[in-house]
């Protein structure tokens, strides 16, 4: 393992503990990291495995270096047992910049963000001919990393309910009173996962607005039913980071744009052959193991959906505090007549 942080300094009271415990696979690696605090003195763990060596390689730059980039100590655990010598190599190469910037984010935004204060809630969003059954695996992880679990549910409804415009409305209506009562009652950053119709009902909710009361720091789209054509940059200001997975086996989202009675231009087949566009914004990935209902799983949300989640959380743009006193001012600017004063 590595250790960093003013531990491994000369600070005669050193108030963190940073370290990289190194797996040999990414299959032993624990489903989140781990945060203590023993006697006044924050513990930060982060793991890491050796059959994923650039991100390995990124932790151990980004713990060499110091927050105005100037090198500092970083002390080497070699750990062995009876059989063999060093458990592991160190790699004798250096990261990727997209894979370094990634580990920066994930390592800086940890420290400036005091863990009491760091509210952060997970709505899930599920789609037609559902409860959600699903929220109950994802309760149980997002949870052990200190999120509040926030599922909109709607209740069962059939294909012939949601063709009608009036009750797509009324359900997204919901869902805006929803997403802004978890807004104003726990003062946090929002991610939200949708699927299916779930995708259709955010993403009407964020286009909706030209700026929109709550913005989303992390979107996983499952099972989409929007359009593979829609301009992912419409997001911009909205959304920080959009997550599509792409299941090309996905027999049930190809229904979604048939229906006539919808007509409408937000709906097609992104779930299955993904959005056409490129943006920063989004990060699609396929596999042929999903269809349409067996994505929502531990391993993935552990393992894909978690660290996405984790690494974003904050990274709209501004804090919900600030975007209320923004809000506020705005709305004194807009009923007051001075020029001063807009």
């Amino acid at each position: 393992m590595f250790v960093g942080g003013s531990f491994v300094t000369d600070k005669q009271k050193p108030d963190d503990f940073d370290c990289i415990i190194v797996f040999e696979k990414e299959s032993q690696i624990p489903d989140r990291t781990a945060r203590f605090e023993i006697e006044g003195t924050n513990l930060d763990v982060f793991f890491c495995a050796e059959d994923q060596p650039d991100i390995l390689a990124s932790f151990i730059a980004v713990f060499s270096r110091t927050r105005d980039d100037r090198e500092c100590g970083v002390i080497e655990v070699i750990l062995r047992d009876e059989d063999r010598k060093a458990i592991w190599e160190a790699p004798n190469f250096g990261p990727t910049p997209e894979t370094l910037e990634l580990a920066r984010s994930i390592y800086f935004q940890r420290h400036v963000i005091n863990w009491n204060n760091q509210r952060r809630a997970l709505i899930t969003i599920h789609g037609i001919r559902s409860h959600g059954e699903w929220n109950a695996e994802i309760s149980h992880i997002a949870s052990s990393s200190g999120w509040i679990i926030a599922p909109f549910t709607y209740g069962y409804v059939e294909p012939t309910t949601v063709a009608r415009e009036s009750e797509r409305q009324k359900i997204v209506d919901q869902f805006r009173d929803h997403i802004n009562d978890i807004f104003d009652r726990y003062n946090c950053n929002i991610s939200v996962i949708a699927h299916s119709f779930g995708t259709y009902v955010v993403a009407r909710y964020l286009l909706g607005f030209d700026v929109p009361p709550v913005y989303i720091d992390t979107l996983i789209l499952t099972g989409s039913i929007l359009n593979e054509s829609l301009d992912i940059d419409r997001f911009k200001g909205r959304v920080f980071k959009v997550i599509n997975e792409v299941a090309p086996n996905d027999s049930v989202v190809s229904f979604a744009p048939l229906i006539g009675q919808w007509k409408d231009p937000l709906l097609g087949n992104s779930g299955k052959v993904g959005f056409k566009s490129s943006s920063t914004l989004l990060d699609q990935r396929t596999c042929e193991v999903f269809t349409h209902n067996n994505v929502i799983r531990r391993d993935v949300v552990s393992k894909r959906w978690m660290p996405w989640l984790e690494i974003n959380a904050g990274r709209s743009g501004i804090s919900p505090r600030a975007l209320r006193v923004l809000t506020e001012y705005l709305a004194r600017a807009d009923d007051n007549d001075d020029d001063d004063f807009d």
